[in-house]
């Protein structure tokens, strides 16, 4: 019998703290219900959401935090995923000021106060629950997932934090958190394995002001075709409130990439708030061009992004592209 691989892939807000140099995430779980779509647009779950699984690795190195054997659906076409989170498990020791605090072993709900500790015998896991209905994307992807007769198949979960990146999210101060978080660089559900990453930065500047900046993370499969991206937002100076790629498209260099707002889901619509970035990517020259950027807000016309009418895009410069050994 064929198997189905769901794997889990670590590559090396606002907040209002960073943690200090010696502050770390041991662990970082979440309770994942996964469902791909099927081209009439109706899904078939392949994680029930049941169990937390691990979204992180031990070192910087490029590893699988874990490989599961999930539900294989029958044989056929699925033009995207949508995944649901209704939980997650952290461990942390957060450093600030000097003082070592630790998560412990409790339950909260979004946006409650964590009850750290400084006494590292209380070191456990804090879960937080996410609000009803639980956090949801849908992604369509840029290469269909294709299934047929004696075929394995992978569906990729990437996950790219900076190191030393400890954010905490406060009310005033430490014991007061309601969240802490690693920075993330890259996460994105994947049809396949990725064989190449390109990213490059969105920059918008304004004389007198410190550039405003997103980085743009692009996955190539074997045959150099686009199979996933994502838009990170630094804790500090972003530019635009970026996320998941909701859908995407490259033909030779030329790609135009859809991302969800982070902010999407306030409205209780999913999907109607999200960005339209488009551009020349020549990993030949590292270089791009012809970038542009338009926001949506509530399905609305795309204009240039409201924030930002004062500050100027960069519409051109260098970028990597670096092959992955899996």
């Amino acid at each position: 019998m064929k198997k189905f691989y769901l794997s889990i892939l670590i590559a090396t807000a606002l907040f209002s703290g960073v943690g200090e140099i010696t502050s770390k995430r041991e662990s970082f779980q979440a309770q994942i219900k996964v469902e791909l779509i099927k081209e009439d647009d109706s899904t078939v779950t392949i994680l029930d959401g049941s169990k937390f699984i691990e979204l992180k690795t031990i070192g910087t190195s490029t590893a699988l935090a874990q490989e599961l054997t999930a539900n294989r659906p029958e044989n056929g076409t699925y033009k995207g995923v949508k995944y649901t989170v209704n939980a997650f498990k952290h461990k942390i020791k957060l450093v600030a000021g000097g003082i070592t605090y630790y998560t412990t072993t409790t339950t909260k709900n979004q946006d409650e106060s964590w009850n750290l500790s400084q006494n590292d015998s209380d070191y456990g896991y804090t879960t937080t629950n996410a609000p009803s209905g639980g956090f949801v994307t849908n992604v369509t992807f840029p290469k269909p997932l294709v299934l047929s007769s004696g075929s394995d198949a992978n569906l990729v979960f990437v996950n790219q934090y900076l190191p030393n990146n400890v954010k905490y999210e406060t009310n005033g101060n430490v014991e007061s958190s309601n969240w802490i978080d690693e920075t993330t660089k890259a996460t994105a559900f994947l049809p396949s394995m990725p064989t190449k990453i390109v990213s490059f930065d969105v920059i918008y500047s304004k004389s007198g002001t410190t550039n405003l900046t997103n980085t743009v993370t692009a996955f190539l499969d074997s045959e150099n075709d686009l199979i996933g991206a994502y838009m990170m937002r630094p804790s500090d100076h972003s530019a635009l409130n970026g996320s998941f790629m909701l859908s995407g498209t490259k033909t030779n260099d030329s790609y135009n990439l859809k991302f969800q707002n982070g902010d999407d889901s306030e409205d209780s619509i999913i999907g109607d708030d999200y960005y339209l970035v488009s551009g020349t990517l020549n990993c030949t020259n590292t270089t791009y061009s012809n970038l542009s950027v338009n926001e949506v807000s509530n399905g609305g016309t795309a204009t240039e992004p409201n924030n930002l009418n004062s500050y100027s895009l960069t519409t051109t410069g260098s970028f990597s592209c670096a092959n992955l050994n899996l």
